[in-house]
């Protein structure tokens, strides 16, 4: 049997060679945004390798861009137990007090499939979901210049689990 190190490697090396687009060229907009800062469970770094074939070319819902960001998170990103993190991080589950570019904070609860009966649900497959997760409190991220991401600057406040 495979252990999760392992399979976490492999899968990285197989991303290291997947970061072309169809025409093998490097997306120089996601480039510039790496190292992507993440800590991800186990369980959120599979289901956005769900979201990331769901909006790859030929997927269900194809958006390339969107696609490569969250290749690149997903190699980029750190693999830890959410109960072990030193610091929280956003999951999938999470409840989020975050600040768009220069806006008031606002509270949204991510989720991958199935939105939560709460106030303000973001997807973990949209741009601002894909952003948010595995990010740590405190943590800034910029997608200025991306056509379809939602702020060009996005902080996290606070996170907690849902509960």
């Amino acid at each position: 049997m495979q252990s999760d190190v392992d399979r976490y490697c492999h899968l990285a090396i197989e991303f290291q060679y997947a970061q072309k687009d169809l025409q093998g060229r490097i997306d120089t907009r996601i480039e510039a945004l790496r190292p992507i800062r993440a800590v991800l469970s186990g369980f959120d770094f599979w289901q956005l390798q769900d979201h990331r074939r769901r909006c790859a070319p030929g997927g269900s819902a194809p958006r390339p861009l969107l696609a490569a960001y969250l290749r690149a998170k997903l190699t980029d990103a750190a693999i830890a137990d959410t109960r072990r993190a030193p610091v929280p991080f956003v999951a999938g589950d999470s409840e989020v007090l975050c600040r768009l570019d220069r806006h008031a904070p606002c509270r949204l609860h991510l989720y991958h499939w199935t939105p939560p009966e709460r106030p303000h649900p973001v997807s973990a497959g949209s741009w601002l979901g894909a952003a948010l997760i595995g990010m740590a409190e405190g943590q800034v991220v910029s997608l200025r210049g991306l056509p379809g991401a939602p702020a060009d600057r996005i902080e996290v406040l606070a996170t907690t689990p849902a509960s």
